[in-house]
């Protein structure tokens, strides 16, 4: 029972709940492997952070917004510490807390964090990645949120041009953009 695959299996489970929108059992499933890891794994093993990410993601998709900014905060100092700053894992929680500043209207920080995400991303991954086409189209959103249409609209047909390019046009990504350029 506490073997590492069937931890992730569980973990794994919390993630299939929450893609359909089932978000007490995507919790409970969480805080179960979570329990479970703690005890085999010292609180910065990266199986333990990636945990405190999905289950933030849930708090998420719950409202909690405080308590899943916090999660996802603990889980970016130890992707720093142990991986990186740009680090992909690193990138994608500064990104979900990004998403969690916005959700709580704050949007000149969370512009700053997805800001600060996508240059990373650019130095890291180029222009092609799927990783910094969505961080274009999240800085898109929000600098639209703030009435700067023209700059968003930029941000939105750069990930376009990119995605249509690279995945092709009927790919979800590519699509997704489309109608928001």
């Amino acid at each position: 029972p506490n073997h590492l695959d069937t931890i992730w299996t569980i973990n794994e489970t919390g993630r299939l709940h929450r893609h359909q929108e089932l978000y007490n059992e995507s919790e409970t499933s969480h805080l179960r492997a979570l329990e479970m890891l703690r005890t085999v794994l010292p609180e910065d093993d990266l199986q333990i952070v990636w945990t405190l990410n999905t289950l933030a993601r849930t708090y998420r998709k719950q409202r909690r917004i405080d308590e899943a900014i916090a999660l996802h905060q603990k889980a970016l100092v130890c992707q720093q510490q142990r991986l990186g700053l740009r680090h992909p894992h690193a990138l994608w929680t500064m990104t979900d807390i990004g998403r969690c500043l916005r959700d709580k209207g704050n949007l000149l920080a969370a512009l700053e964090i997805h800001q600060k995400a996508l240059l990373h991303r650019r130095e890291t991954l180029g222009d092609l990645h799927a990783d910094i086409l969505w961080s274009f189209n999240d800085v898109g959103i929000i600098l639209e949120e703030l009435g700067d249409v023209r700059e968003a609209r930029r941000h939105h047909s750069f990930a376009h041009e990119r995605q249509e390019a690279s995945l092709g046009t009927c790919h979800k990504h590519t699509v997704w953009s489309h109608c928001v350029v």
